[in-house]
């Protein structure tokens, strides 16, 4: 993405939204060859071991759920936009949602492993599991607070985001509610995780 993203750069072609599609799109593409090409390796491996097959009802119980919240978080943020359309200075409102959720998403990538981290681990050791999320919740929110709060966030939207004083401070005044985003994300997902690990997805 990043030099694909450097090409259009360098091209001078940055002129149209389609750009952001052709770049998203490639990043989305490198994930499904990489998935494909792991996933291949590890049946390859599990094949030989001699487990018990996995029926349909199996994958029924563990599918709907995990659509039915894809599907939740594809939508909500087109909705959003609809409605940032209808506010009266709607290209503030959208660049300022825009670029708080950047930052969120950017913060929250660093800790978006809780999943995981339960389905390997909670069995193990759940002290240590609960600490980590607890940690997972604290920092990125804290992080934010920090840029809400202090002068560095001025700083940071205006040097390194690169946005005007105006949309660097109504970004700040929109991450502030994101706080609760970063806060509450982690335990959302242990809570998916534990409900997978007692095979209760429906939940």
């Amino acid at each position: 993405m990043f030099v694909v993203t450097y090409y259009f750069v360098w091209s001078g072609q940055i002129d149209h939204s389609m750009v952001g599609a052709v770049i998203f799109l490639s990043g989305i593409a490198i994930e499904c060859i990489i998935s494909v090409w792991r996933c291949h390796r590890i049946v390859k491996k599990e094949i030989k071991r001699r487990e018990p097959a996995v029926e349909k009802r199996d994958i029924y119980a563990f599918y709907p759920p995990l659509v039915l919240y894809l599907s939740f978080q594809t939508v909500i943020i087109p909705v959003i936009y609809a409605f940032l359309g209808n506010i009266k200075d709607a290209q503030t409102g959208m660049a300022s949602f825009t670029m708080a959720l950047s930052i969120t998403n950017l913060v929250l990538s660093f800790f978006m492993y809780t999943y995981q981290i339960i389905l390997q681990f909670f069995k193990e050791n759940r002290r240590a599991v609960f600490h980590c999320v607890i940690v997972f919740s604290l920092v990125p929110s804290l992080l934010l607070a920090f840029l809400c709060y202090s002068s560095a966030g001025i700083w940071f939207m205006a040097n390194v985001m690169g946005t005007s004083i105006s949309l660097a401070e109504s970004s700040l005044t929109v991450l502030q509610f994101f706080i609760l985003k970063t806060f509450f994300f982690p335990w959302v997902n242990f809570l998916a995780a534990f409900s997978c690990c007692k095979k209760t997805q429906k939940v």
